[in-house]
């Protein structure tokens, strides 16, 4: 962070917070197709059917709640110098 303006930490921590919003929800949406196939399979012996407009919209729902909320928790870090956040 020494060395960069405001406008690039913010762009940076927003990237952050979007791949860990989107690597979040792909572990997520991939549990819970495994456990949902298993049980689907060997218990009810029915076919596993999704929606995928809906895992789109679930996909994109999350990764900009975990942006937002990643933004409004790092305004505080974001307004201050670098070294000063180095300091403290």
């Amino acid at each position: 962070t020494l060395g960069a303006s405001g406008k690039q930490i913010l762009r940076i921590t927003l990237i952050e917070y979007a791949y860990l919003g989107l690597f979040s929800t792909i572990t997520g949406l991939l549990l819970a197709f495994i456990s949902g196939f298993i049980v689907c399979t060997w218990f009810f012996e029915v076919k596993l059917r999704a929606d995928y407009e809906q895992l789109v919209l679930l996909t994109s729902t999350i990764v900009l709640i975990t942006t937002v909320i990643g933004w409004f928790n790092s305004r505080s870090v974001l307004r201050v110098n670098p070294i000063e956040s180095i300091r403290s």
